[in-house]
């Protein structure tokens, strides 16, 4: 659980970054 979660947050990190990508 622990694992999904970390990788979950990784997720959700890399695509709050990628969307400050587009909106730059």
């Amino acid at each position: 659980a622990a694992i999904a979660l970390a990788k979950a947050e990784g997720l959700d990190a890399h695509a709050r970054s990628v969307a400050i990508r587009l909106n730059m």
